[in-house]
Parts: structure tokens; C-alpha cells; sequence
């Protein structure tokens, strides 16, 4: 519920990296002295890396408007000092309102971190509650009326209240907090995935941080069928038409939980035992490599701070091969990301990536290989295949200075024709049928005969979603079984027998997936709908030996690119040659 906020304690001297206001590292980014103009300098004590000390600014009692007055102290995190961690947006550089610290009354600073004071100090008393970190509290400059009773259900959410209870509108206000520029900062992120405990201040009205980011963990949903529900629709309006995703782990709350789930399983698995370590996406949450696929739509001032900001929440990271150091070209920095991933986990899995989307995890140009991942790696389809064995990619390196990435493999078969390039799912059925057979008698003309050849198995298995079982329900959020050979050619034909009635000659698998057309085909729609995506994003490809296999379709392969079976990565990859990009 909104109300006033608590009295105030000591405040931690920092706030999201990108501002040289008030930090408090201690690793030579602070100089002695801060000095304003017109005035003299703001003299202050070194920190003491020996006694672990940071700065704290206590702020002062004030009333609303008036200028605001503390002080700036070394404390020990040793001594377990009680503090709160201020989380906000630097903001534009002028206009700069001056504050007094330590009695320096012209001590200059930026609108949001002036307002930010403002708002969060008492009137009349300074209070110490005693509550030990890590506490931080957000502050934004939103303006929200607490008392609408909308805050009220808020409270109940998931309890007495469901999203779908209202309209979308209805929940708007709330919507709106998660539209301010402040959640894609990656720096804001960092502090309140690591967070014990969380205050959300919309100026000066202060929520428990559990209620709002539990309405953004159920908006932040990336299952199907919620994209074009109500869920959906709030999910586009806080998204303001952006590509998603804007958070790290889809929401705080499930980044949160990645992050301790991580730790356990980081603790399970033994890096002696490498054939029996399974990477998978809930590992992968407290990764360095998926947190810094993950940052690639969010916002920062110095681009080093992809790597940087998800520091302290990659677990086990070698401090020694991956320093601070804001000199470094951005290249090496995502060389040594990439080069830490296969030495701990002798992997090169992260070579089935996907360049779907905006983002990419890589800036592009000349310097950057092409074999670096772009937006995210396929964790889903890598861990349900089994195509590659279990070999792994002990050999496996990447040369800093020629970003060369050397790996062992087998060349298996050769790209011989790649199918069109036109959207499958919006294709008449019929149409497309005559397609996909055709490819397959193309491969294998002496099969012919009664029974379409696109009922075999091994292409059947192209047109389900290759994941695990329960990541398909997940996914999908139904409860049907991921499909099987038999249950996928009972859907071929249901899917025939409509498109072959009267007048539906033109339908598409798309009408089918998102408005049945009879009653027969009822019990299908949920299937139709994940073979549709399947076909969205698919390009049918044939090889030279037989074999019949599908591409992400944003990437452009040639006949004559080879597929290869890399040691360390459980997919087949086509490459091409070394002249093409």
C-alpha cells in the first residue's frame, strides 16, 4: 500500500554506475576531493580497502522543497553497518541543484538525485531502524495516487485477485510504474536482483517492493498463448511497443530465484565429472554468458557495462581473467565472456544462437567474428538434442588476438538445396503439403509411393517443437503432451480433411491455429498452435546424403555450406565457408 515513507537512515553513497555522484567504489574511481564550481573543494576521507569501508551519506530532516543537508562517512562493512541502498536513474545533466555534505554548502548534483533526497527524507526527526542490508529502494520520479483502491487489489494479487478479474485498463496505473526508463537501466536491475528486501518509492509514496514486481512476474510471462490475451495487452503496453525481453530472467523475481537456484545447483555439480554436468536455462540464469546475452536490449552509459554490471551476479566468475577495466575494448571483454564459458564448462553449445530481434548481444561491424552469439543461445533445443553425442570440447579455444575460436569436429554432410523462403504458416494448407512432399521426394524418390512421405518420422520430428516435455507444457501452458511421430501425423491429416472441404482451399495453418473453423478440428487447435511457430521461424533444408533438416530462417545458408558435428555442442552446425559472413 502507498503512504509515507519510513523515517530515514544511512544511505549508501552510490547509486546505478553511471554516475559520478556520490559513489562509494573503492578501487580508484573516486578522487580525493569533489569540487564545485565558484566554490572550494569538498574534502573527505580515503577508504581503507584493509577494513572493507565504504561511504555512507546520512541524510538530514527537512521539509519538502527546502535544501538538502547531510553528511559523508567511512564505515567498515565489517562493523555490519545499517544502511539502505539508494536505486535510481542518473538522469539529464543539467540543470544541477546544489546540496551541503559536511557542511560544504554548494555541493552540486543532478535534478534526479536532488528530487530523490527530497523525497525520501522525514520533516522533523532522523531514525536509525536497525534493519541490516541489503535493502534498496528505488526511486522513481512517477506520481501515483495510493489511496485508488486499484492499490488495494494489488495487495491481494494472486491471493483474493487475478489479473483477468478486469479489463486491462483497469490495471494501467500500475502498468505504468513498469514504464518508466528506470526499469531497463541494467545497473537498477543488478541491485534489485541481489536485494534482500525492496522498496519501490514512486516520489514520495513507498510500496513493498513484492507487490509490484509480483503483477510485473505474472505480465512478464513468455508463454504463447498470453501474447494476444489480456495478459498480452498489458504485457505491449508496458513494453511500448519494444521487443522483448526487458528484463533480466524475464522478471526481478525470477531472476531472483535463477540466481539461488543456481548457487544449489553450482554446488550439486562437479566440474570433474563434465559428462554428467547439465547446463540448463535455470543454471544458466546466474551464468555470466546468459546474463550477457540477456543485457543486449538494455540501457547503459559505457557499453563495457554488459560485462561489468552482471558482475556480482554471475557466480563463480575468475576475478583474475575478467578485471575492471574501463580501457578495455569492448571485443576482448566479449571474447573473455565467451572464452570463461568454455573453459568451466567444455562446451561450445553457445554457437546455436538465434539473430531473431533487435538486440544483439554482440555489437556488429568487422571486428566481431560471426561465430559470436548475437541475441540468445537455444538452451531449450540444445538440451533436448541428442544428435550430437556426449563428446566434449576439452580442445576447444578462442585466440584473444585473431578472435579465432578453434574446435574439433566431424563433417558430416553437405547443404545440397535450401527450400522457399515464404512463410509457411501462411501458405494454404494444401499448398504447402505439396511443398514439403516435394522436398521429400526429391531426397528420397525411390520411397515413393501411397502414404505422403512427409509422414515419416524423421520428418515429422521437424515439425514439433524440439524441447524437453516439461519445458514444452511450460511453454505452451496446456496440459497436452509433447506431441509424438503418431499424434503429429493425426494432426497432418485432421489438417487435411479441413483444408480439402468446400471453400476452405485458401485456409491457412495460421486460420486453423488461431480460429478453429469446425468442429473437428476443435481438439487440434492447441497443436496447431505450436506448429505454426515452428513453421514461422523454419526454412526447409536438403542435404547432399539424404537428409532433411530445418534453419532458423534469418540465417542465410548456401548449397555447398557444410554441417558439421562439433565436439562440445549437441547440435549439428552448418558453416560456411571462410570468405562468407
Amino acid at each position: 500500500m502507498g503512504s509515507n515513507p519510513p523515517s530515514p537512515r544511512l544511505w549508501i553513497a552510490y547509486d546505478q554506475g553511471d554516475n559520478p555522484e556520490l559513489q562509494c567504489h573503492s578501487k580508484g574511481r573516486i578522487p580525493r576531493e569533489w569540487k564545485s564550481k565558484n566554490d572550494r573543494a569538498l574534502q573527505y576521507e580515503p577508504l581503507d580497502p584493509a577494513k572493507r569501508e565504504i561511504r555512507l551519506f546520512e541524510l538530514w530532516p527537512g521539509k519538502p522543497g527546502s535544501k538538502v543537508v547531510g553528511r559523508l562517512f567511512n564505515v567498515s562493512l565489517d562493523e555490519s553497518p545499517s544502511f539502505e541502498a539508494l536505486s535510481y536513474t542518473w538522469g539529464p545533466p543539467q540543470p544541477t541543484y546544489n546540496i551541503s555534505i559536511n557542511g560544504h554548502r554548494a555541493f552540486p548534483v543532478h535534478r534526479n538525485l536532488r528530487k530523490a533526497l527530497d523525497d525520501l527524507r522525514q520533516p522533523d526527526k532522523l531514525v536509525f531502524s536497525g534493519r541490516m542490508p541489503y535493502v534498496v529502494c528505488a526511486w522513481l520520479d512517477h506520481s501515483v495516487q495510493p489511496m485508488d483502491v486499484l492499490f488495494e487489489d494489488l495487495a491481494r494479487l494472486g491471493k483474493e485477485i487475478e489479473l483477468d478479474d478486469y479489463d486491462p485498463p483497469y490495471w494501467y496505473p500500475v502498468a505504468d510504474i513498469f514504464r518508466n526508463p528506470y526499469w531497463r537501466r541494467l545497473w537498477a536491475q543488478q541491485e534489485l536482483i541481489l536485494a534482500k528486501e525492496i522498496n519501490i518509492y514512486c516520489q514520495r509514496n513507498v510500496f513493498d517492493g513484492q507487490q509490484p514486481l509480483h503483477f510485473q512476474q505474472r505480465i512478464n510471462n513468455n508463454s504463447f498463448f498470453k501474447v494476444s490475451g489480456d495478459v498480452g495487452r498489458l504485457s505491449n503496453y508496458i513494453d511500448k511497443g519494444r521487443w522483448p525481453p526487458q528484463v533480466l530472467g524475464s522478471n526481478i523475481l525470477h531472476a531472483k530465484a535463477d540466481r539461488l537456484l543456481g548457487i544449489q545447483l553450482h554446488h550439486q555439480q562437479s566440474n570433474d565429472v563434465m559428462t554428467h554436468f547439465e547446463i540448463t536455462r535455470r543454471y544458466l540464469g546466474s551464468s555470466l554468458l546468459q546474463l550477457f546475452l540477456q543485457t543486449a536490449g538494455l540501457n547503459m552509459t559505457d557499453p563495457r557495462d554488459r560485462v561489468y554490471g552482471i558482475l556480482g551476479l554471475a557466480l563463480y566468475t575468475d576475478e583474475s581473467k575478467m578485471r575492471v577495466d574501463y580501457a578495455a575494448p569492448v571485443i576482448k571483454l566479449c571474447l573473455q565472456v565467451f572464452s570463461l564459458f568454455i573453459d568451466r564448462h567444455k562446451s561450445v553449445d553457445l554457437l546455436c544462437f538465434s539473430d531473431r530481434g533487435p538486440y544483439h548481444a554482440v555489437p556488429r561491424g568487422d571486428d566481431f567474428p560471426t561465430w559470436m552469439p548475437h541475441q540468445f543461445v537455444g538452451w531449450s533445443q540444445v538440451n533436448a538434442s541428442r544428435a550430437c553425442g556426449s563428446i566434449t570440447a576439452r580442445n576447444a579455444s578462442i585466440d584473444l588476438k585473431s578472435r579465432i575460436l578453434y574446435v574439433q569436429g566431424l563433417l558430416v554432410d553437405t547443404i545440397g538445396f535450401i527450400g522457399p523462403m515464404e512463410d509457411s504458416y501462411e501458405l494454404p494448407i494444401l499448398e504447402w503439403y505439396q511443398i514439403l512432399e516435394e522436398h521429400c521426394q526429391r531426397l528420397w524418390p525411390e520411397d515413393a509411393g501411397h502414404e505422403p512421405l512427409y509422414e515419416r518420422e524423421n520428418v515429422t520430428m521437424l515439425l514439433r517443437g524440439w524441447v524437453s516435455e516439461m519445458r514444452y507444457r511450460q511453454h505452451y501452458q496446456h496440459q497436452l503432451k509433447r506431441p509424438t511421430r503418431e499424434t503429429t501425423v493425426a494432426l497432418l491429416r485432421a489438417i487435411c480433411v479441413a483444408a480439402e472441404q468446400v471453400g476452405q482451399d485458401r485456409l491457412t495453418l495460421w486460420d486453423l491455429a488461431s480460429r478453429p473453423t469446425s468442429d473437428f478440428l476443435t481438439k487440434y487447435q492447441f497443436m496447431c498452435k505450436p506448429l505454426s511457430i515452428e513453421l514461422e521461424k523454419a526454412v526447409f533444408v536438403g542435404t547432399e546424403c539424404g537428409r532433411l533438416g530445418s534453419l532458423d530462417r534469418v540465417f542465410r545458408v548456401e548449397p555447398v555450406d557444410q554441417v558439421w558435428v562439433l565436439h562440445g555442442c549437441r547440435m549439428p552446425v552448418v558453416l560456411s565457408g571462410a570468405n562468407a559472413r
